[in-house]
């Protein structure tokens, strides 16, 4: 889980204009609860992997807070970089139209097409071209 954040990070900042851009990030926490959730982990997650990782935060939009997740975030936010405090957006929700019978799908409900099995294949091959752009760009950058 900690390698795949990393590089989930390093796949999408390919380029300098993808790095000044800023870091669109979308988490769904439908089944964030207590059960699920060691503070201790994630601390240590954060200060390992992320705490010195240079990045800039357009928006990070959490889908389907509840009390919970709003409670963590309210608590981490103090510890947070100030372009990822300021671009979090929480309580969003999918809604396709105002007749949907639907209106609070997950976000996998849209990402895995045509299932999770094939979307997870076509996000190993988008990593692959996006770490080899990556590795290209750093190879060839001169200032």
């Amino acid at each position: 889980m900690i390698c795949g954040g990393y590089y989930a990070k390093f796949c999408t900042q390919p380029t300098l204009a993808a790095v000044r851009n800023g870091l669109l990030e979308l988490c769904d926490f439908k089944i964030f609860d207590w059960d699920n959730l060691s503070s201790e982990t994630s601390n240590r997650w954060y200060a390992e992997c992320f705490s010195g990782y240079p990045v800039l935060y357009k928006n990070l939009l959490a889908y389907h807070t509840g009390s919970v997740a709003n409670m963590i975030m309210a608590m981490a936010k103090p510890l947070m970089e100030p372009s990822m405090r300021a671009s979090i957006l929480m309580g969003c929700q999918i809604i396709e139209n105002e007749e949907s019978r639907t209106p609070f799908r997950r976000l996998k409900d849209f990402y895995f097409q045509p299932n999770a099995q094939v979307a997870y294949l076509n996000l190993l091959e988008r990593a692959k071209v996006l770490i080899a752009m990556r590795q290209h760009n750093e190879e060839s950058f001169r200032l």
